[in-house]
């Protein structure tokens, strides 16, 4: 068995909290410098791109930041319970 092998064997069982730290700290070593590939940043630019565009022609609306993260926080903490689909 590889060594990725045996770190995603003993990461796997680890409680659903322990699993989205360990997803962090490894996003975050690809990610140091930006994306993790130019293919996502490309992506990511063109996505931005697309938002800002809709929110000009005024088919989204903005959020604050703070409200922005309250909903991101309960949909998250929604999902790791169980209770959205």
């Amino acid at each position: 068995m590889s060594l990725r092998e045996q770190i995603a064997e003993q990461a796997l069982p680890l409680p659903p909290e322990d699993q989205a730290f360990v997803a962090e700290l490894l996003e975050r070593s690809l990610t140091k410098d930006g994306f993790a590939t130019p293919e996502l940043s490309a992506e990511w630019a063109a996505e931005v791109t697309r938002r800002i565009d809709a929110y000009d022609r005024g088919e989204t609306q903005a959020v604050d930041a703070a409200t922005a993260m309250q909903e991101l926080r309960k949909e998250l903490a929604d999902r790791r319970a169980g209770t959205v689909k």
